[in-house]
Parts: C-alpha cells; sequence; structure tokens
C-alpha cells in the first residue's frame, strides 16, 4: 500500500555535528537514529544528511526497516544516488506521485481469494503432472524433503550460546575499524611481483619477500544488523 500523503520532507532529514566534527560524534549520532523506532504508520525509512564533519565532507545515513529491503538492496539504491565521477549527469524531472488508493477491508478479502485460488489451481495443474510422471514426482518429493529437513535443523540444534545472538534490545551502538589490506598479486591495475630469493647457505633454503601493504579499508558494524549508516564525502 501507498502513503497518500507521503511526504519526502519527513523522510529525508538534515542535520550537523557539533565542532569539532570527530568521528566519534558521528558514530554516536548514528547510534541515537537507529535507535528510534521507525513510525508504522508511514513507509519504512528515513534518510539523514548530516554536515560538520571536520574533514569538510558529510555523511549520509540511511535507514530502512528489513521488511522493504536487505543490506544489498540498501547498497544498490546508495549507488543509484551517487556519481562515480564528479561530472553529474543532466537533471531527470521528477514525476508526479499519484498514490494508489488505500483498499478497504473488502477489496483485501477479495485480493486474499483471488491469491488463493491460484494457489489451488496451480497445486491442481502440479498434482496431474506428477501423476502422469510418477519418477519426476518421486524426485520431487525427495528435493522438497531434503529442503525441509535442511529449514528444520537450525530449530532443532539451535545455536551456540553468544553475546550476538541474543534477543535483541532497543539501543544500539556503532562502531568503526580500520586494517590495511595487502593488494591481491595479479590483480587488475597492479604489476605481478616476484618473490625475491635469498640464499640462506649450501641447504638451498629460501624466504621470499612480502609485498607492501595496500590501501586502509574502513569496514563499519552495528551490533545489529538492522539499519544501516554510511559515511561520504
Amino acid at each position: 500500500m501507498e502513503d497518500t500523503s507521503f511526504s519526502l520532507g519527513y523522510h529525508v532529514r538534515h542535520t550537523a555535528l557539533p565542532a569539532p566534527g570527530s568521528d566519534e560524534q558521528l558514530r554516536t549520532l548514528t547510534s541515537r537514529i537507529v535507535a528510534q523506532r521507525l513510525d508504522r504508520t508511514k513507509p519504512l525509512w528515513e534518510m539523514w544528511l548530516v554536515e560538520g564533519l571536520a574533514s569538510g565532507g558529510y555523511a549520509v545515513i540511511a535507514k530502512t526497516h528489513h521488511a522493504m529491503i536487505d543490506g544489498v538492496a540498501g547498497v544498490d539504491l546508495l549507488t543509484v544516488l551517487f556519481d562515480v565521477t564528479r561530472e553529474t549527469s543532466t537533471p531527470v524531472e521528477p514525476e508526479t506521485f499519484s498514490p494508489q488508493p488505500t483498499p478497504d477491508a473488502l477489496a483485501l478479502l477479495a485480493l486474499g481469494a483471488r491469491g488463493g485460488l491460484r494457489t489451488l489451481v496451480a497445486l491442481g495443474t502440479r498434482g496431474v503432472g506428477l501423476a502422469l510422471r510418477p519418477r519426476e514426482g518421486l524426485r520431487a518429493l525427495a528435493e522438497t524433503a531434503a529442503a525441509l529437513a535442511e529449514t528444520a535443523l537450525p530449530l532443532v540444534n539451535g545455536a551456540p550460546p553468544t553475546p550476538l545472538n541474543v534477543k535483541p534490545g532497543p539501543h544500539r551502538t556503532l562502531a568503526a575499524g580500520a586494517a590495511r589490506l595487502r593488494p591481491r598479486v595479479g590483480a587488475p591495475g597492479r604489476r605481478a611481483r616476484q618473490p625475491r630469493q635469498r640464499d640462506h647457505g649450501d641447504d638451498g633454503a629460501a624466504a621470499g619477500g612480502r609485498d607492501r601493504p595496500g590501501r586502509a579499508a574502513r569496514r563499519c558494524a552495528g551490533e545489529h544488523a538492522q539499519p544501516q549508516g554510511q559515511q561520504a564525502g
């Protein structure tokens, strides 16, 4: 269902960090934003533009309920918002949004009945096909049983008790870390290096030299994987 009173200004919000605009202040702001419950009467997403960073850039905090999209789809949407070069394309005029009317109880009941009827027809058609081809039917039945067993196995065994699989609470804390990555030998844009050999005497043992570390890569993770914040600029 579409929001008949949709307001872009409610979902896209603007704020700024106090001086000096450190990374720690940004993480604290992100933690507070993702800890706030989304309004269930509106589309379940928010996007915050944060200025005042010490680096002179800005940050975009995207917060979306998992009922709408998953993490990969959220990253795909963000790639649409950003350009990979400084040269931007010509802006496209936005289309006029005309929300569909909210269906009443009778319309929802009719929609559910149509869906149930389609399911019955599909099951009947599949049953006839399996009866005509019993060998394929047995194979499909075995595959279905194996899939059900694989799905039920975690429910029977359960996950080991760790601090990560407890019932989540309303509070969130964002942490960040930095790590240096070594370049992969033979990667595109990099010349493969041959290991340096050093003679260690008559036994013929040799040691290879190490490549230099690559660029520093930043990785952010929250205590619970729900909304996600992303820094840009």
